[in-house]
């Protein structure tokens, strides 16, 4: 098929391309590679959000005013009852985190 000299000289071409560009190297694809190198034993995956968390995430519940679901929060304590923290919405300066989820029948976010 490229035994034409027009065949010839495509094919002596794209074997000078194939040193500077990556594109050309099919076995060098990283997305069908298994990955053996070291990594964190707790990492979860789950599926149904397609989120990966680790050992280090720490999820906290709290009351919540108005509604940040995924949005930046910031705590908000109450001076007047014991032990009344909540969030809300944050103004960008101070953020604690950031609302994954909202029960919107106990209004309780997990942040």
């Amino acid at each position: 098929m490229l035994e034409t000299e027009e065949g010839k000289t495509l094919k002596e071409c794209l074997l000078k391309l194939k040193k500077y560009s990556k594109s050309f190297n099919y076995e060098e694809r990283a997305v069908f590679k298994p990955q053996t190198d070291f990594r964190d034993k707790n990492i979860t995956f789950d599926a149904l959000c397609t989120t990966v968390s680790s050992s280090t995430d720490k999820l906290e519940e709290y009351t919540a005013i108005g509604f940040p679901y995924k949005r930046a929060v910031k705590l908000k304590v109450d001076t007047t009852k014991l032990d009344s923290i909540s969030v809300e919405v944050s103004d960008g300066k101070n953020m604690y985190g950031i609302c994954i989820d909202i029960d919107e029948y106990s209004n309780v976010a997990t942040v």
